[in-house]
């Protein structure tokens, strides 16, 4: 129960979203400062989200993710979570700027190719994956993934990775990596 006047939420997810409501009223210079300001905290992340879903400006979606990328970062965590974030905003079905999307996400696939490891390079393969539903970058996603897991024996991708599941356990770890 709640005092008198004191407004509650059943759920966290509630008072993100009409925060987000809240911030998109506010002048858009604003919400590109408050972006570049919270981007690193993660009690802002899903309020962040919402107010790039509630964009419904293409250009101003774009100009929110270079936001993102070039938000002030101050400890290691700080990173990780603004990398994060604009993974997820990237790969999100958002009203995008074809060009900055595509552009970013490019970047994302070589970095999960090339430098990342561990927990940022799975989080990057995941939401390349949850890219494919997204119109503006769903063709890159599946060009990268047919590289990943090309179809050389003209079996369905997905077919050979639940077959990878029935392989002896000596060999799970290397499956992982690949």
């Amino acid at each position: 129960k709640k005092a008198s006047e004191t407004i509650g939420f059943l759920h966290l997810s509630i008072q993100e979203f009409l925060s987000a409501r809240y911030l998109a009223q506010r002048p858009f210079t604003d919400r590109l400062k408050f972006v570049r300001e919270y981007a690193e905290q993660l009690r802002w992340r899903e309020p962040i989200l919402y107010l790039i879903f509630l964009e419904t400006n293409e250009g101003q979606v774009g100009q929110f993710l270079r936001a993102i990328e070039q938000a002030a970062i101050t400890t290691q965590q700080g990173q990780h979570l603004r990398d994060a974030l604009l993974t997820d905003a990237v790969f999100a079905d958002f009203a995008h700027d074809q060009t900055v999307a595509r552009e970013i996400a490019g970047r994302l696939f070589d970095e999960a190719e090339l430098t990342a490891s561990g927990a940022r390079q799975r989080h990057i393969l995941t939401s390349g994956v949850d890219g494919l539903g997204s119109e503006t970058v769903a063709s890159l996603c599946a060009a990268r993934i047919r590289c990943w897991l090309p179809n050389r024996h003209g079996y369905h991708r997905s077919s050979a990775i639940y077959a990878m599941q029935r392989w002896p356990a000596s060999s799970h770890e290397a499956c992982t990596r690949a």
